[in-house]
């Protein structure tokens, strides 16, 4: 980023500044798991936000954990929409989190808990040009290298 603004014509299309370094791995590698990314909101009323989610989504509650019947790229959007509006009206702070321990450990506030997306609906997703949502997997729980967000690179 530092080094396009110097460049021009020719020489911002094809410098290496434009490219990235890309590391391939087999997503169906059985150790390759997508891991659900899930949202934790907090400084709200956690009981109006538990009663708002359940009213606008399919989804089993149980305390302050709410199981939501989203998954994938659709799902994680129709949550992440769903908590932006109750957000706009109450306010709140969200935190995302893969580890099942924290939200098992939650004292305060709401979580959602999404499910597991399924590896052929990413390429499914991607094939018609939609665009993840942010947080909606990482792979694997040690290889945190992999939740690295990305953009399209346009000569535009």
């Amino acid at each position: 980023e530092k080094i396009k603004p110097s460049l021009r014509g020719l020489e911002l299309k094809n410098h290496p500044a434009r490219y990235a370094l890309v590391e391939c791995v087999n997503l169906y590698d059985p150790a390759v798991e997508l891991l659900p990314v899930h949202r934790i909101l907090t400084d709200t009323d956690t009981d109006a936000f538990l009663d708002y989610f359940a009213r606008n989504i399919k989804c089993k509650r149980e305390g302050n954990i709410l199981y939501a019947e989203a998954a994938g790229a659709e799902g994680t959007e129709r949550v992440d929409d769903i908590i932006a509006a109750y957000r706009k009206a109450n306010g709140g702070r969200v935190r995302y989190t893969e580890d099942r321990g924290e939200i098992s450990r939650l004292r305060e506030g709401a979580a959602v808990v999404l499910k597991p997306m399924d590896k052929e609906d990413l390429f499914y997703d991607l094939k018609g040009g939609r665009l993840m949502p942010r947080h909606t997997f990482s792979i694997g729980e040690e290889n945190k290298r992999y939740s690295l967000e990305g953009r399209e690179i346009s000569y535009d």
